[in-house]
């Protein structure tokens, strides 16, 4: 397969993951494979959204390109890591990879709705917040698709990764400052 049909899948596939289609991940690479083709997808989105100027809420400032890449970066990397415990703790590791294959693609595409959105002008808190809902909508959907876990586990996970992405932020905060 090649990579333009495995972008088209996945796609496919994370239209039937917000459907709620039980067969959804067959639209997706879940080895290894597929791993390393959704990060590369999820590096050139970040890459591509990085070049629309953000204002810091502090006191207008303009986050760099760089600076967005390694605040997502370094949330993306701690969601990982706590996935990783959740799952090893409730005996599902076996999941690991095809939900982050899953979850990578939901976070590409997701962006690409973000930056078409912004480069149209609509780039504004009440857009953000709707594909952020969207984004979350997903990420529940994925989990109960592609984890089988309940909607207890569910919420039990997003405490654990808000929790530990308010650290992560925080430590973020005072290694990096915003200028």
């Amino acid at each position: 397969m090649t990579y333009i049909e495995e972008v088209r899948e996945a796609a496919k596939g994370c239209l039937a993951i917000l459907r709620g289609d039980r067969d959804a991940a067959e639209y997706f690479d879940l080895t290894l494979r597929g791993l390393v083709g959704s990060l590369i997808a999820l590096v050139v989105a970040m890459a591509l959204q990085a070049q629309i100027p953000v204002e810091s809420p502090e006191d207008g400032a303009v986050l760099s390109p760089l600076a967005q890449i390694m605040l997502v970066s370094a949330v993306i990397l701690v969601w990982a890591a706590v996935l990783y415990y959740f799952l090893r703790f409730t005996g599902r590791l076996d999941r690991f990879v095809p939900f982050l294959v899953v979850y990578n693609w939901g976070n590409v595409f997701a962006a690409v709705i973000w930056l078409v959105v912004a480069l149209a002008g609509f780039a504004n808190l009440f857009m953000t917040l709707l594909i952020g809902a969207a984004s979350i909508y997903f990420f529940v959907r994925a989990a109960m698709l592609i984890m089988d876990l309940g909607l207890a586990l569910i919420a039990g996970l997003f405490v654990a990764e808000l929790i530990a992405f308010t650290f992560a932020l925080m430590l973020l905060d005072a290694l990096v400052p915003v200028p």
